[in-house]
C-alpha cells in the first residue's frame, strides 16, 4: 500500500461517521498524500497520518502502539523501525520500516481492522 492507501484505509476506520472520505485532490499535504474527510454540516478536515505526526499520535497513544528501533537479541541490527501493539491471547501487531511514521501508520492500520473484526464477532 502507499501512503495515500493507509490514509485513506485510517481514515474509513477512525472516521466511520463522515459523509465522504476522499483523496486530497486540492494537494494542500505534503507530496499530495492527504485525504478530505467531510463531515456533517459541511465541515470537512485533512488528515495526513503517514506525513503529519499530529494526525498520527493521538491515536498511537489511544491504541498504545509502542515504537522502537529493530533489534535482535538485545542488539541494533538496521535502520528499521518496528511499531507494536500487544494483542493478548494472539500474540501482537507489528510493522517494520525505515520511517519511524509509516512502521507507526501502518501497525495502527492492523490495530484498527483487528479490532473491528473483533467487534464483528462479537
Amino acid at each position: 500500500m502507499n501512503n495515500q492507501e493507509i490514509n485513506l484505509a485510517i481514515a474509513k476506520l477512525v472516521h466511520p461517521e463522515a459523509r465522504k472520505i476522499q483523496p486530497d485532490a486540492i494537494d494542500f499535504c505534503k507530496d499530495g498524500e492527504g485525504v478530505l474527510v467531510s463531515l456533517a454540516y459541511g465541515s470537512a478536515s485533512l488528515v495526513d497520518y503517514c506525513n503529519n505526526w499530529n494526525d498520527l499520535m493521538p491515536l498511537v497513544v489511544e491504541h498504545k502502539i509502542a515504537l522502537m528501533p529493530e533489534y535482535f537479541d538485545d542488539i541494533v541490527m538496521t535502520d528499521n523501525w518496528e511499531a507494536e501493539y500487544e494483542i493478548i491471547p494472539n500474540g501482537y501487531q507489528c510493522s517494520v520500516n525505515k520511517d519511524p511514521q509509516r512502521a507507526l501508520a501502518e501497525c495502527l492500520l492492523k490495530v484498527l481492522e483487528s479490532k473491528l473484526r473483533e467487534g464483528e464477532d462479537d
